[in-house]
């Protein structure tokens, strides 16, 4: 990930994962919650 897309606390925003793992930011937060009701194909784009 390119440092423009981080916060200056090294981590990126539940939106900014969203937008480069091409989802909507309720399928990122379900990702990080390890919500079951996800995509594999999904899970795996966030996770990168």
């Amino acid at each position: 990930m390119s440092t423009q897309h981080m916060r200056s606390s090294g981590r990126p925003t539940l939106d900014e994962v969203a937008a480069l793992a091409g989802v909507g930011r309720g399928t990122a937060s379900r990702v990080v919650n390890g919500s079951p009701q996800v995509s594999a194909e999904a899970r795996e784009a966030v996770r990168r």
